[in-house]
């Protein structure tokens, strides 16, 4: 087993990285933090912080973690960069960010399970229920960022119902922060892991099928700014109308919430009244806002 610098065990294998000292260290150092600015912890041992302007530079929650990110920058593999989590704290309120670190952690648990040693993810290794689960959680952390809550009756109807209260202030703060961030987040894609794990499962004997869902796993498709900015100078300042981007938003998170309740295998979802077999209210109000 794994022991710390005084010779006790951790409760961890025996791995690469020493994670229980790792942790050790890490509670250390935010009891430290908490003397400093005299706060305390609760029963959990989570940080209590006053109510204050979380966006604030001098705010004592942004001190403290500003001075935490630093510490975890020096001794931790991060998938993201110091100036990432500074200012994504600036934008999510710590009831935004604990609402959806909540659900990633339960993202990553089932990831876990079927990570492979490059890191890329197969999830055919997971049971259909822990798919599911995983769907269900993804779900519900897109869901968070959602100005609509989508519930359906016992007719089958699809109802939309706008948020209000705190609700919506989260999914302003998730929207605000996603519309900052595209333009700024650039992934450096791993091709020879990539290409090494495709090999190994053919080498396996992985069908086709499987070697398919691997691949859509571990992509992504994405529209890049530039092609944002040649739509702007295309269609002029009628792309930039907060109502048009509000009636966007609606339309499309309508249009995703459909899509959820059909499955994957729908792809002629994406054409609105093509051999569609879904509510008619739903696609009533999606034609209304075309």
């Amino acid at each position: 087993m794994e022991l710390d610098r005084d010779g006790l065990s951790t409760g961890y294998f025996i791995r690469e990285i020493n994670e229980g000292q790792f942790y050790k260290d890490k509670d250390a150092f935010e009891a430290q933090l908490r003397g400093d600015y005299g706060l305390t912890a609760d029963e959990e041992g989570h940080t209590i912080f006053p109510e204050e302007d979380f966006t604030k530079d001098d705010s004592i929650y942004n001190k403290y973690h500003d001075r935490l990110d630093r510490w975890l920058d020096e001794r931790c593999h991060r998938r993201y960069t110091l100036d990432y989590y500074t200012q994504r704290r600036r934008f999510l309120s710590p009831k935004t960010l604990i609402a959806q670190n909540r659900i990633q952690r339960q993202i990553d648990l089932i990831l876990d399970k079927c990570r492979m040693e490059s890191g890329l993810v197969d999830l055919s290794k997971l049971t259909l229920n822990e798919r599911s689960q995983l769907n269900q959680y993804r779900k519900q952390k897109r869901d968070l960022g959602s100005h609509y809550i989508f519930t359906e009756g016992t007719d089958g109807v699809l109802r939309v119902e706008e948020k209000t209260g705190d609700a919506l202030k989260m999914a302003d703060e998730i929207s605000d922060w996603n519309k900052y961030i595209t333009d700024k987040v650039k992934y450096k894609p791993d091709w020879t892991a990539f290409n090494k794990a495709i090999a190994d499962m053919k080498a396996s004997g992985a069908t086709q099928d499987e070697i398919d869902a691997f691949q859509r796993n571990n992509t992504v498709m994405r529209i890049t700014p530039e092609f944002y900015d040649t739509l702007h100078k295309a269609v002029g300042t009628a792309a930039t109308s907060k109502k048009l981007e509000a009636l966007k938003r609606r339309h499309s998170e309508i249009l995703n919430a459909l899509k959820e309740r059909q499955g994957a295998g729908r792809h002629n979802l994406t054409k609105l009244g093509s051999g569609l077999n879904t509510d008619q209210s739903g696609w009533k109000e999606l034609q209304r806002l075309e």
